[in-house]
């Protein structure tokens, strides 16, 4: 059991001092009492992997929102920037498992969906070129497949 408040925590720590110099704002909105089963840091990379994308793709005076709710489907992780945005062409592209984009883009993504699937969840993208984007991650509230299992499958 990992409380994603801790998760969310560490990233707003891991990434302050970069937003600051980009001139980005980052927020939480986020309940204390949201926990989810899974891997730390499995699921920091996943959190780490969609927030530098987001500091990488959003201009100085923007800003990145991470917020975690119940929902009931799972857990949700969403995070919105106010970047540059994704055609839609490359989010079609992006919205499939396990692929990159033509020029390379997308490789956080398809790091953070792999971590999500293996997790037992989902992730999505929405975009608005010139607006920004929201992924979302929604993740189980129990897994029913055995630890051993998954850690076998891993390695």
């Amino acid at each position: 059991p990992i409380k994603l408040c801790e998760l969310f925590d560490w990233a707003e720590m891991r990434y302050r001092e970069q937003a600051r110099r980009a001139g980005i704002e980052i927020s939480l909105e986020r309940s204390d009492d949201v926990m989810v089963l899974g891997d730390r840091l499995g699921l920091r990379r996943l959190i780490g992997s969609i927030i530098d994308n987001s500091m990488k793709f959003t201009p100085s005076g923007g800003s990145i929102t991470m917020a975690a709710w119940h929902s009931s489907d799972g857990i949700v992780l969403e995070f919105t920037d106010t970047g540059i945005g994704i055609p839609s062409d490359t989010l079609t592209v992006l919205n499939t498992s396990f692929t990159l984009s033509s020029d390379r883009r997308g490789n956080g993504i398809a790091i953070a969906r792999a971590i999500a699937e293996l997790s037992g969840g989902q992730l999505q993208i929405n975009s608005s070129p010139g607006i920004g984007t929201t992924v979302a991650v929604v993740l189980p509230i129990k897994t029913d497949t055995p630890v051993e299992l998954v850690s076998q499958q891993v390695a």
